[in-house]
């Protein structure tokens, strides 16, 4: 349809390269524990590995952020937000 956009038109350039760029570090973090490559889990190897509540709470939050601005699926960004803070209070020690 002409007067149709897709959810990446609607959203400001900034924001979709910084949700995008936090999608990939969680999707390669989560990928590096699934298949147990080191280098994903950690981009440096003396840091700390990054947990993998900690990258679904950082890919909700950016799923959450892109729904959010793009204006048409408030109600979802809400639901990923409401996930991304459970997630914290359910695997915090």
């Amino acid at each position: 349809m002409p007067g149709s956009r897709t959810l990446f038109y609607k959203v400001p350039k900034l924001t979709l390269i910084a949700t995008m760029l936090a999608m990939g570090l969680a999707t390669a973090a989560l990928a590096g524990w699934v298949f147990d490559i080191e280098i994903l889990k950690r981009l440096n190897y003396s840091w700390e590995s990054m947990k993998v509540n900690t990258a679904l709470a950082i890919l909700c939050a950016a799923v959450s952020l892109l729904f959010y601005t793009s204006g048409d699926n408030r109600k979802l960004a809400f639901v990923f937000a409401a996930f991304c803070f459970s997630n914290r209070g359910c695997f915090f020690k």
